[in-house]
């Protein structure tokens, strides 16, 4: 199979994945879409780096989280709105809209490892190789985060 076909059969299988990935570091459908469609073109611009098929997924998420930083660093605005009006992310029950509000208070690094390794089930040396992390400091990162969401989790419970 071509590295064309093997994108596209990607896409086809992982659209909603990327976009709720996408979604995570602009937090409004717009510039998700944005995010979403510029990642697309610069990855079938750029079909020839990609030296393994096995790796498409970790290859292109990558290209998803540098375009989302240099969407954000250029200055767009970041709207934070409310999950439920999102009508395509797959997610749509009351639990896993809760799981999204609570990522909200991690830093952009943390809810991307987050995501990538609760939602994606990637593993810590894929989030690593997308985020420019060694394996370890994202095993770190990634405990961290579950510790502070979990004392989050208690203030709001307890609190």
């Amino acid at each position: 199979m071509s590295t064309r076909k093997a994108f596209e059969k990607f896409m086809e299988e992982n659209i909603e994945n990327a976009y709720r990935f996408a979604y995570t570091f602009v937090k409004n459908k717009p510039d998700a879409e944005d995010v979403l469609s510029d990642s697309t073109v610069k990855a079938l611009k750029s079909l020839k780096t990609l030296k393994n098929e096995q790796y498409i997924k970790s290859w292109f998420y990558k290209i998803i989280t540098n375009t989302a930083i240099s969407h954000i660093n250029r200055g767009k605005k970041v709207v934070s709105i409310d999950f439920s009006e999102c009508e395509n992310l797959s997610h749509t029950d009351e639990t896993n809209l809760e799981f999204f509000d609570i990522l909200k208070d991690l830093s952009l690094q943390d809810r991307s490892i987050i995501v990538l390794k609760i939602l994606e089930g990637m593993k810590f040396s894929e989030i690593g190789e997308i985020l420019k992390l060694n394996e370890n400091s994202v095993k770190t990162r990634y405990y961290k985060a579950l510790k502070s969401l979990k004392i989050d989790l208690e203030g709001e419970i307890y609190g």
